[in-house]
């Protein structure tokens, strides 16, 4: 068993692991089919969110994946369960993008950090794991 390193674990943080399906589509425009209509009363909470995620979202590669890990290769991941979904993903191409938020600040943050996400549809996969 590997033990992942790179981030402090703690239950105060969380990650927002995006997987874009749609090659066509960027992580921005995933994440902006997902806005709340103006109207709705929960149209500033939810938007503030995904904006918050927006800025936040950064690409993941293989490198970065396999260091924080602590893995060879991709390939030995998979073989020991390791790394839910991701290392699929990137073994296949697919770009996969990390946002991470804690609940030290309050507000917004601690919110989205607090929220159990797993959106799943033709063009991405949006799913948030505890830290």
């Amino acid at each position: 068993m590997k033990i992942r390193t790179g981030f402090v674990s703690n239950s105060s943080s969380s990650s927002f692991i995006l997987v874009i399906k749609n090659k066509d589509m960027s992580a921005r425009e995933a994440m902006e089919t997902m806005a709340v209509d103006s109207d709705n009363p929960f149209a500033m909470i939810g938007n503030g969110i995904l904006d918050l995620l927006i800025d936040r979202f950064h690409e993941i590669d293989e490198g970065d994946l396999l260091g924080d890990w602590g893995y060879d290769t991709i390939d030995n991941m998979i073989k020991d369960g390791e790394g839910g979904s991701i290392p699929y993903a990137l073994k296949d191409g697919t770009r996969v993008f990390e946002a991470t938020c804690g609940t030290e600040d309050g507000g917004l943050e601690a919110l989205a950090c607090e929220m159990g996400v797993r959106i799943d549809n033709d063009n991405f996969t949006l799913e948030s794991e505890e830290r």
